[in-house]
């Protein structure tokens, strides 16, 4: 019974974490020395930061998509979340992302033996060039950009970007943090300097279900949970730059079917993969790692946690949504903007001090010019891929 209190509690606090600009859930990782002295069941703290993790995973949705306000694993459904915003639909951007997110749980769920037997073997052939994996993948993203003027951009951006990860990896700044003045800088406050100087307001929104059901989201969400297991192979790509890839049906309604399905199918495979290959891919895979070691019954217990979480957080998200776009369709969209803006600004600030404000202006700039030549932010990428190519060869 009283791990099933510290799961709601882990799963409420999670939610309240996804709706707010730059409190990420991997920083659990830094009260780990807390809780390990709280002499606590080990099985209670594990429940608590599983649900932590899953339920955030379905609130950021919000933000992200109606905000504007983004992290590593959101920063690219913000534009066609806001894209489906404009034209009206904003909640159905979210419940197809709530959606592909529940779809792709279940689908986890049920490959867990194939994954088990599956895995290890693949990581074990493909660790010595994943590298060239990476090299690939980066190069697709440029490729896509079809006309040669864009192409050569794109190489640009990929390699700026590349620069500013190595730079940013180089600063005296906490590695829990560092990635909320870059991600801040290249995603958020790009397209929220966009809007505020288009004067964007929300139009009125339809609540009609429509586009959102599970059979719809049944091929997408199959390809995002896919997508959770090769992202927990290739180190430095993320949710966002797969599910680019991945959507069969290049439309904002699939992307972010895609999009919901991977991300909260990397939170479930980092777990998987922290049990089968020691390789923990995520903040809160991290902070379990160091409390207990994982067995096929923690594992068991790991994936009870995620599918409670997934039953609350999903409906939660839903109606919190509706909620907030009832709100938002009665105030000044522009003066809302500006004030995130300026909140994230401070966040910066408070967490990464002085450097980590220079950071970010410095990715924002780079964020507006992608804007201006009209290419992939996905490219941007590149300042987490590049230094972990160069990582892997030994440069």
């Amino acid at each position: 019974m009283i791990e099933i209190l510290f799961l709601l509690t882990g799963a409420a606090i999670g939610f309240v974490f996804g709706l707010l600009p730059g409190i990420h859930p991997n920083t659990i990782v830094l009260a780990v020395p807390l809780l390990a002295s709280l002499n606590m069941e080990p099985t209670c703290l594990v429940t608590f930061i599983v649900a932590l993790g899953v339920a955030n995973a379905f609130g950021e949705f919000i933000p992200s998509m109606l905000l504007s306000a983004v992290d590593s694993e959101s920063g690219l459904a913000t534009l066609p979340g806001q894209r489906m915003l404009a034209q009206g639909n904003g909640l159905t951007a979210i419940r197809l992302a709530v959606t592909g997110g529940i779809v792709a749980v279940g689908i986890c769920a049920l490959a867990i033996p194939l994954l088990a037997l599956s895995i290890p073997a693949i990581y074990a052939t493909t660790r010595p060039i994943i590298w060239v994996v990476l090299a690939a993948f980066v190069g697709t993203m440029v490729l896509t950009e079809r006309l040669p003027h864009k192409i050569f951009w794109a190489m640009v951006c990929v390699l700026a970007s590349g620069a500013i990860g190595l730079l940013a990896f180089s600063l005296p700044i906490d590695r829990a943090t560092i990635l909320f003045p870059v991600f801040t800088g290249f995603f958020a406050f790009p397209h929220m300097i966009l809007q505020i100087r288009d004067g964007v307001q929300i139009p009125k929104q339809s609540y009609k279900e429509s586009d959102s059901g599970i059979k719809q989201a049944i091929r997408p969400a199959a390809l995002g949970a896919a997508g959770g297991a090769l992202a927990g192979l290739l180190p430095g790509i993320g949710s966002a730059e797969i599910a680019s890839v991945l959507t069969v049906e290049k439309n904002d309604r699939t992307f972010l079917t895609t999009m919901g399905a991977l991300s909260v199918s990397n939170i479930v495979m980092s777990f998987l993969a922290l049990w089968l290959i020691g390789n923990p891919r995520s903040g809160v895979a991290v902070a379990v790692d160091q409390l207990i070691s994982i067995d096929f019954g923690m594992f068991l217990t790991i994936i009870f946690a995620v599918l409670v979480a997934t039953a609350i957080a999903a409906p939660l998200t839903i109606v919190s949504a509706r909620r907030l776009l009832n709100v938002l369709q009665r105030i000044n969209y522009v003066r809302l903007s500006q004030l995130i803006f300026l909140a994230l600004a401070v966040g910066v600030g408070l967490f990464t001090g002085p450097l980590g404000v220079l950071l970010a202006l410095t990715c924002a700039g780079l964020g507006l010019f992608v804007n201006v030549v009209q290419i992939k932010r996905g490219l941007l990428m590149g300042v987490l891929i590049i230094p972990t190519m160069l990582f892997l060869m030994g440069v």
